[in-house]
């Protein structure tokens, strides 16, 4: 297994106590299967911001979304289809997302100051 980053949302640009956004993306690109994900979000002032990881190149895939100003560990899973019609297996899921792209780490709901760095744990 390797880890990945950190990648960085940028820090959010604006007024305190103000609603914003700040995005960036990795300077290379990513290859594995992305097995957990550890977020970092610094947060400067009093906020519950989302943070929202995913890949650039079409189709966008998300990796994760999570409203926190806690850091900690996530596990992604991957939504199991069928083989034979390619609809979706209700409540089935596999451990971990395929990528090879690069990603897009966002912030959002975030106040000045505020910004998230992650990890991927790539197997």
């Amino acid at each position: 297994m390797n880890v990945a980053g950190p990648y960085s949302s940028g820090e959010v640009l604006g007024l305190c106590l103000v609603d914003d956004t700040a995005n960036q993306d990795s300077k290379a690109r990513v290859e594995g299967l992305v097995v957990a994900v550890y977020v970092d979000p610094v947060c400067a002032c009093l906020s519950a911001p989302t943070i929202t990881i995913t890949t650039k190149g079409a189709p966008v895939e998300t990796i994760l979304v999570a409203v926190t100003d806690v850091a900690g560990w996530y596990y992604p899973r991957t939504v199991i289809h069928l083989n034979t019609t390619g609809a979706v297996v209700a409540n089935n899921y596999s451990q971990g997302i395929p990528i090879h792209d690069f990603v897009n780490v966002k912030i959002e709901d975030a106040a000045v100051g505020d910004y998230a760095n992650v990890w991927l744990l790539l197997e």
